[in-house]
């Protein structure tokens, strides 16, 4: 049948059986699509065949030695952080196999450490934060749970998030959080028991005479008894709390083996008929109030207590040197650690002459203030602390006897292995010749070079390498000193130091 263009007057045959719509070009176009599949199905195979051929050898490893080697990339300090670029999220975005492998490890999940902070992006809303929570505990199965909360300053927990904790109450061994007295009244109220909890860190934002039914009646919180049940714990972290409960605490906490908290009540304590409370304490921080040192009174704890077990004590405010040498001798401990502050010249010789009843100590820290020159005379007498491995001072004077420090260093290089110099020494007009006579000496680099390490800090860089720091980064300098001080208490065993108190 021939066809013409009205158009253009050009003729054409057509064949009228294969015009469009017909049931034959409908035949015709089924056809050719099959045959098109035909030929990507054989694609598929060649390149599936391909892809077989290729053989990698990560892949080839027993699910078992996977999920071992998945384990080993969390952080050693137990307390995993939910981020897409770190295990285990990381580890299940690689391919199907390892997704697979690490949903099917439970330990991969055992442990979160959330930063409660509402409206960044990938926390929009309350609802979200619990539903991660709960998304996250679930592949812990039934796997011990370590559980951080961290909240803005004085910001409660949302009931969206804390009504997720009482289904893996029975799993929780580790639980830290921000809290006021009423959130932890909810927390007990709605969990009954947590049976293998162990380790405790809360910062508490009202009265924590809560700890105990003894000392319930000092505060206006109703039921209190919220760690009187756990008698078997073993760790406890807590913002603050009165000498009359560290006392009850100690007696119903008898396998309590670390302790950190603030003393908030002195010296208000009727001491009359006190007997020494004996504990298997074998770490304890005392924290006292943050005032000028001439006028923090001495918090009335040692004079209570004897703990034989005693391995690492940090007291972080003034005290008087007669009540550690009393306790000392009552408790017969062998310290390894020990903190503590100084502030006159008539202290500091006070406290050396102490030193060489400390003769198992391996690691020392002393705020010297401004009695830094007399610390480094007299340490470098070998037979005080003979062991001494780690020694960290502090000093607030406005010089420092670079020769008499450096010479320290160098009579304990055989044995000391880290040295940390904490110099507050802004607006000093000596600061600079102190930065240009390090920097221009051999001999520290020369104790570099033979294995000790040496780290500087002042107001204005860091040694080794005297990275500056500008005025407005100062908040920025404590955090990353207060980081370091974290970091280098896991080299002492005290794995317990990774918390931070969240103020």
């Amino acid at each position: 049948m021939s066809i013409i263009c009205e158009d253009c007057g050009h003729l054409n045959w057509y064949d009228v059986r294969f015009l469009p719509g017909t049931p034959a070009a409908q035949r015709a176009e089924l056809a050719d699509i099959q045959h098109q599949l035909k030929v990507l199905k054989a694609r598929d195979r060649d390149l599936k065949a391909a892809l077989a051929s290729v053989v990698y050898p990560v892949l080839t490893l027993p699910p078992e030695i996977t999920s071992h080697i998945f384990l080993d990339c969390l952080p050693f300090h137990g307390r995993v952080q939910p981020s897409s670029i770190k295990a285990p999220l990381v580890l299940a975005q690689v391919c199907q196999y390892w997704r697979d492998i690490a949903l099917a490890t439970p330990q991969l999940w055992s442990s979160i450490d959330m930063k409660l902070e509402i409206g960044q992006p990938n926390i929009p809303d309350k609802g979200t934060i619990a539903l991660l929570l709960r998304t996250w505990l679930s592949r812990a199965k039934r796997s011990p749970i370590s559980l951080t909360l961290r909240l803005p300053y004085h910001q409660p927990i949302s009931k969206e998030v804390i009504s997720v904790i009482p289904a893996y109450a029975g799993q929780l061994h580790r639980l830290e959080l921000q809290a006021s007295d009423s959130d932890c009244e909810t927390l007990r109220a709605m969990c009954s028991d947590f049976p293998i909890l162990r380790d405790i860190a809360i910062t508490c934002y009202g009265s924590v005479h809560w700890l105990s039914a003894k000392s319930a009646s000092h505060t206006s919180c109703p039921n209190g008894a919220f760690l009187q049940p756990y008698v078997s714990l073993h760790t406890l972290r807590l913002g603050e709390m009165s000498v009359a409960t560290l006392l009850d605490m100690l007696t119903d906490l008898p396998q309590l083996l670390h302790l950190d908290t603030k003393i908030d009540d002195y010296p208000p304590f009727d001491s009359v008929g006190v007997v020494p409370v004996t504990a298997n304490l074998e770490s304890l921080i005392i924290r006292g109030r943050e005032e000028a040192p001439d006028q923090a009174p001495d918090p009335p704890v040692l004079d209570y207590l004897t703990l034989p077990k005693l391995r690492r004590l940090e007291l972080h405010y003034r005290l008087q040197l007669q009540a550690l040498a009393s306790f000392c001798i009552r408790s017969a401990c062998v310290l390894e650690h020990l903190r503590l502050q100084v502030f006159t010249e008539t202290e500091c010789w006070g406290l050396m002459h102490m030193l060489p009843n400390f003769s198992g100590i391996t690691s020392f820290d002393l705020d010297t203030y401004t009695c830094l020159d007399s610390v480094t005379y007299s340490l470098q007498d070998t037979t005080l602390l003979p062991h001494l491995r780690s020694l960290r001072l502090n000093s607030w004077r406005s010089g420092i006897d670079y020769a008499t420090l450096v010479w320290c260093l160098r009579i304990r290089n055989r044995d000391l292995k880290s040295f940390t110099l904490d110099f507050e020494n802004r607006g000093s007009p000596s600061s600079g010749v102190f930065q240009r006579t390090i920097s221009s000496s051999l001999n520290l680099n020369l104790l570099l070079q033979a294995g000790m390490e040496v780290r500087i800090w002042t107001s204005e860089g860091v040694w080794p390498g005297w990275t500056s720091i500008p005025q407005k980064d100062s908040r920025k300098v404590r955090d990353i000193r207060l980081s370091t001080f974290e970091i280098s208490g896991s080299h002492l065993n005290c794995p317990y130091m990774w918390t931070l108190f969240f103020q």
